[in-house]
C-alpha cells in the first residue's frame, strides 16, 4: 500500500527527533498506535454491520441465494466443460 524505502523512513525519523525531541516520541507513537487501533476497530465494526445487513437483505429477496453448495471437483464435473 505504502511504498517507502528505508532511507525515507530514516529521514522521517531524524526529522521527528529534531522537531519533537527524543522524550516525546514514545508518547506520540503510543498515541498514534491507539488511534490506529480505534480506527481499525471502527472499520471492522462497520464492515461487519454492512455485511450482516447485506446478507439479511439478500436472504429477504431470495431465501436460497445464500445456500451455496460446494461440490468437490471430479473428473465428471470437469469433463463437462
Amino acid at each position: 500500500m505504502f511504498d517507502f524505502s528505508f532511507g525515507e523512513l530514516a529521514l522521517v525519523a531524524v526529522i521527528a527527533i529534531i522537531a519533537l525531541g527524543p522524550k516525546d516520541i514514545p508518547r506520540i507513537a503510543f498515541q498514534i498506535g491507539k488511534w490506529l487501533k480505534q480506527f481499525n476497530y471502527t472499520k471492522y465494526t462497520l464492515e461487519r454491520q454492512f455485511d450482516l445487513f447485506m446478507d439479511k437483505e439478500t436472504k429477504k429477496r431470495d431465501p436460497d441465494a445464500l445456500n451455496i453448495k460446494d461440490e468437490p471437483a471430479t473428473k465428471e464435473t470437469l469433463s463437462d466443460e
